[in-house]
């Protein structure tokens, strides 16, 4: 329920002034007198209020390489959401924002519309409200790295080549085979292929990561790249042992 204060029931333009906002309408029922013929006539007028819709939580920036942002799974059936630059992409009640291809620093604004329809009428009515967001873009990262090869039993090894500096060096699924400074410690991954990611986030949060193929070697014994060396180590030098096949197994042996 709610009630109007009439400006002047005499007014030509009489103003009418709601007690509350909170309905959707007012019905209003006026009445014209006419003194002289002594007969009245009546007409309803629906007013509508006009609400303040409630925008959803948008981020206050994006990062141009974030793919699809869910903006809101919660759209009314008379809302919609439309955005000044990039794309709105809706999947069932999901809304999606999708700021690739923006330029930095690009400036985006989001528009909530509500259609409602006056009751009792076929008339309709629009209302919306706005909020703006900064699209940023990612660092552009490459990676050639100082060396691709190591054997498991090499030293921990500085690693370089990513471009721009100040990056993160690391190998999914082991943790410990980069530690906190950026050298890689052969030991801590297994004989075979390993990549490494070389990710870079700038200052505004955005992140961008490229990777390599690195090969971790084990003990070779025979071929022509061999790694291990035997010998007979005395006071004075150390005198090579070679290896022979004994059973399938490559042995050393001196007597």
């Amino acid at each position: 329920m709610g009630s109007l204060a009439i400006s002047s029931t005499s007014s030509i333009q009489p103003i009418f002034t709601p007690s509350s906002t909170s309905l959707d309408y007012y019905l209003i029922q006026l009445t014209h007198y006419n003194l002289s013929t002594g007969t009245s006539s009546t007409a309803q007028v629906n007013v509508a209020i006009v609400p303040s819709p409630v925008f959803p939580t948008v981020p206050n920036q994006f990062c141009e390489n974030d793919g699809n942002v869910l903006i809101t799974n919660n759209l009314g059936i008379n809302q919609s959401i439309a955005s000044s630059v990039g794309s709105i992409v809706s999947v069932g009640n999901d809304v999606f924002f999708d700021p690739q291809g923006l330029n930095n620093n690009t400036s985006v604004t989001f528009t909530l519309t509500e259609t409602f329809t006056v009751p009792g009428t076929s008339a309709t009515f629009t209302c919306s409200a706005s909020q703006s967001s900064t699209v940023y873009t990612a660092p552009n990262v490459s990676l050639n790295l100082n060396a691709s090869s190591f054997q498991r039993c090499s030293p921990i090894t500085n690693l370089s080549g990513g471009v721009p500096a100040g990056g993160i060096y690391s190998i999914d699924g082991f943790p410990n085979a980069i530690n906190s400074t950026g050298q890689l410690d052969p030991s801590q991954l297994p004989v075979g292929n390993h990549t490494i990611k070389y990710t870079v986030t700038n200052s505004n949060g955005c992140s961008s990561s490229t990777s390599q193929i690195i090969d971790i070697t084990g003990i070779i014994l025979s071929g022509p790249s061999i790694n291990l060396s035997v010998g007979e180590v005395t006071s004075s030098t150390i005198n090579p042992i070679l290896g022979s096949t004994f059973n399938g197994i490559t042995t050393y042996s001196i007597c």
